[in-house]
């Protein structure tokens, strides 16, 4: 694999079969990709964080992911977001930058690669800058800024649902509709539908893209 980040080497598998997705998906298919994420929000997919990754002492995993599998083919090069007051870190394979310079950056890499994978939200259409397929891969789909916890968000709409004998069907995803609203990031939402595939770490999430906003979704196990 040529790649210098060994943020990358060290990728949480939370199911087997992720394995073989990963390899059949993206590395076995794609030459060039594109990784962006938020700084802030990278631990959720992987174990540490990019501006510490370079103590990383440790054997590298990627082989004992991958087998005997051929990965030598795949170049890969990561952009991770950060705030202003954090210090910026630009090497061969990945840059650590401000979110304010992102889209100069983007403008430079706009013809390498063959697919980008995107972690959490990213504030802004790729689609802009970039011709290639686009992955979002989504730890949420809710607000961040939310009172009400996830686990009381999940078990009301449960409700809704098991009351469903109370309404026909379009009564019950217009319920379902008003009561999700009050939560969803419809900025997100409206973003992804941009790119050319979804997936998420929750079946319940992927239940709500597809039955109340009609967006299809896929699921794809990660850390969170």
């Amino acid at each position: 694999m040529i790649t210098n980040d060994p943020c990358l080497k060290n990728i949480y598998i939370h199911q087997t079969n992720n394995i073989n997705f990963i390899y059949s998906h993206i590395i076995k298919k794609y030459k060039n990709i594109l990784i962006i994420s938020n700084y802030d929000k990278f631990t959720i997919f992987f174990d540490y964080s990019p501006l510490n990754c370079n103590k990383n002492k440790n054997k590298d995993p990627i082989n004992v992911i991958f087998g005997n599998k051929p990965i030598d083919q795949c170049n890969i090069f990561s952009i991770y977001l950060i705030d202003n007051n954090n210090s910026e870190s630009v090497v061969d394979n990945f840059a650590i930058i401000h979110k304010n310079k992102k889209e100069k950056l983007f403008n430079k890499l706009k013809n390498f690669p063959d697919l980008i994978l995107v972690f959490d939200y990213i504030d802004i259409n790729l689609k802009n800058f970039f011709k290639c397929p686009i992955y979002q891969l989504l730890p949420r789909i809710f607000k961040t800024n939310l009172f009400n916890s996830y686990k009381s968000i999940i078990n009301q709409y449960r409700m809704i649902i098991e009351d469903h004998k109370k309404y026909n069907q379009h009564q019950l995803k217009f319920k379902l509709n008003n009561f999700i609203n009050k939560f969803i990031d419809l900025d997100l939402l409206q973003l992804i539908i941009n790119y050319d595939k979804i997936y998420s770490n929750k079946d319940i999430y992927n239940e709500i893209l597809q039955k109340i906003y009609n967006i299809n979704s896929e699921i794809f196990y990660f850390k969170n």
